[in-house]
Parts: C-alpha cells; structure tokens; sequence
C-alpha cells in the first residue's frame, strides 16, 4: 500500500530542538490534510492534473453529485482512512487504513501517482517545520540569552528570519 513517511535524521543533536510525538503527529496531519487538499483539484503527487476519467466512471460520479476529476472521491472511505499511522520524535507515517481500502489505493496509484510528497506539500511542510523550529530557537534563546542570527541554514536551505 502507498505509505510515506517523514524521518528526520539530524547530523548532530541538540535536544531542545528535537521535535515531540506530537509536533511530529502535527506534520503528518498537515501533511494528510494538504494530500486531500491537492486532490480536491485533481492533481497527483507531482502537482500536475491528473488524467481524465473514462466516459462510464465520469458519468457515474456525476450522478453522484460528485466533480468529474480524478479526485478519489467516489465514496470518499478511502480519503477518509489517509491519516497518521505512527509518530514518535524521529518519525511520522501516513497510511490508508484498511486493507481493502489500501488495495484502492495501489490500484489508483497506478493509474496516476497521487500518493506521496508533492512540491506543495514540501512547501507547507517547510513553513511548518521552521515555524516548529523557530519557536524552539526563541524559547532556547530566552532561557540561555542567546542572540537571534540574521541568516540560518537548517538542512541544508537557506533561510532568512522573520520572513
């Protein structure tokens, strides 16, 4: 079944900055949320509009009174069942829960890849992350009076503070 998840392996440690289970459950919600996000407009995991559907499945959504888009939303249990599998500290995994319900999915993945990090998600992720990560560095600045630098890098971009 289509499960991704988010590790972070850091080069070196600094507790404070560690993320918790929860900030990490966070990530992996925003994540699930912004994956049914992308297919609430029909785009697959590369953000590129996903292929039409067959005459017949078009006209069955339609009577539904659902969008005639390759969105995953027929029934909508297996949009649903995408939600956080595991987190702890290091890792978070999004699955579809199910079997027959992940047995759709691998089916609808190779129809067009839909599942996995897109560069929309990346993108929301990254805001999240230093958001997490600029919080840490404030409180850590606060109880150790560390000055807040100009310019960082954190895995390997580079970003500007307060942008």
């Amino acid at each position: 079944m289509p499960t991704f998840s988010i590790v972070r392996r850091p080069k070196f440690r600094v507790e404070a900055l560690d993320f918790t289970p929860g900030e990490m459950r966070e990530l992996g919600d925003l994540t699930a949320s912004t994956l049914k996000n992308r297919l609430d407009v029909g785009l697959n995991r590369f953000d590129e509009k996903m292929p039409p559907l067959t005459k017949s499945y078009r006209k069955r959504k339609v009577k539904r009174g659902r969008k005639p888009i390759r969105d995953l939303l027929f029934s909508g249990s297996m949009r649903t069942a995408t939600r956080v599998k595991e987190a702890t500290g290091q890792l978070v995994t999004v699955s579809i829960a199910g079997a027959t319900l992940r047995a759709r999915g691998f089916i609808n993945q190779a129809i067009s890849p839909w599942f996995g990090l897109s560069p929309m998600m990346g993108a929301a992720l990254d805001k999240r992350i230093f958001g997490l990560l600029d919080e840490k560095m404030t409180k850590l600045r606060g109880t150790r009076g560390i000055k807040k630098p100009r310019q960082g890098k954190l895995f390997g971009m580079t970003r500007t503070h307060g942008a």
